[in-house]
């Protein structure tokens, strides 16, 4: 297999069973993730999204598998923390979500791994965009991860598409980036963009989404993107009557606009193409184009630049690479 492949997809995928349009009840989607976690394309897998809301349900149907792991082996599990309406999410966030945390640590001890947590960024202060506000939001949510979280935790904000999204996604990712404090116990911010759903008007555009990445590359600041990646390149779907993102344009693109092979104008350029044969795996890396980007600079972004992305399928990508050849 391809050493550009590998290191693009090595445990790029959050499995995410319990979310449209999958939405699996708790009991198959843990079943599932136990499975997966067993398959050949294992390395592939990332961590099981569970809702702090559902940490309880989680618990009842994932004790009979999780007795079993090994614990240099843990289940990875991102902790979603309810959509946050206002500034004062982070007083959920406090109580909630950490305690949903410190339930299934000390439920399963070191077979199981909560090493991420995610939230939407509340639309006021985002539509604010007080620089002071955001930093003193980011020190409170960050200082009670510290001294709550029994370990290092990588925390992703939602960031909201709102009307002035050319000028103001841009800035408000660079005040994010500039105000996120310095964690005592090793816990980092990052940014989340949401890249579909049910229905086409849940669908951000190219411009969106290169405008998103490029923000964030330019701020040093990692994403993971959540919803509608199921398929590697980008393509027309009748279920939602809408083209879907790609992963592979995703990640690939953010991997190229890192390395500075690429600017914005060709990053949307990229995430539209939709001919499977304009990427290469190869030993050079990965290419679009004729622009390239090295194996060791993917694994290099793929810490801090493109982290990876949730999806409620794990099949689907599985099928569509075996179909491409890249499996």
């Amino acid at each position: 297999m391809n050493a550009a492949f590998e290191e693009l997809m090595n445990g790029l995928i959050d499995y995410a069973g319990l979310f449209p349009p999958a939405k699996l009840p708790m009991d198959r989607a843990v079943a599932q993730y136990n499975g997966y976690r067993q398959c050949p394309e294992s390395w592939m897998l990332g961590r099981f999204i569970c809702p702090c809301s559902r940490v309880e349900e989680f618990i009842l149907h994932a004790e009979i598998f999780l007795d079993q792991v090994r614990t240099d082996d843990p289940w990875r599990i991102s902790a979603l923390g309810e959509p946050a309406r206002d500034a004062r999410f982070l007083d959920r966030a406090n109580t909630d979500s950490l305690n949903a945390i410190a339930v299934l640590t000390e439920q399963f001890g070191e077979s199981i791994c909560v090493d991420a947590y995610e939230c939407r960024w509340p639309s006021d202060v985002f539509e604010a965009g007080d620089p002071k506000q955001i930093a003193d939001l980011l020190a409170k949510l960050v200082g009670a991860f510290d001294e709550f979280a029994p370990v290092a935790t990588h925390i992703f904000l939602e960031t909201p598409f709102l009307d002035g999204w050319r000028t103001e996604i841009p800035k408000f990712i660079e005040t994010v980036a500039n105000a996120r404090p310095e964690s005592e116990a090793g816990h980092r911010v990052s940014l989340k963009i949401r890249t579909g759903g049910v229905t086409a008007d849940l669908f951000p555009s190219p411009e969106h989404v290169a405008c998103f990445i490029k923000a964030c590359v330019a701020s040093k600041i990692g994403f993971k993107a959540t919803a509608g990646l199921h398929h590697p390149i980008r393509q027309f779907h009748d279920s939602v009557d809408t083209r879907m993102h790609g992963f592979v344009n995703v990640f690939g693109g953010a991997m190229l606009l890192a390395s500075q092979q690429i600017e914005e104008a060709d990053l949307k350029q990229l995430l539209e193409e939709e001919d499977p044969n304009a990427f290469d795996f190869s030993e050079a890396g990965f290419g679009w184009n004729d622009r390239w980007v090295s194996d060791k600079q993917i694994a290099e972004f793929r810490k801090d630049v493109a982290i990876g992305f949730g999806s409620c399928s794990f099949d689907e990508p599985i099928e569509d690479l075996e179909a491409l050849e890249l499996l």
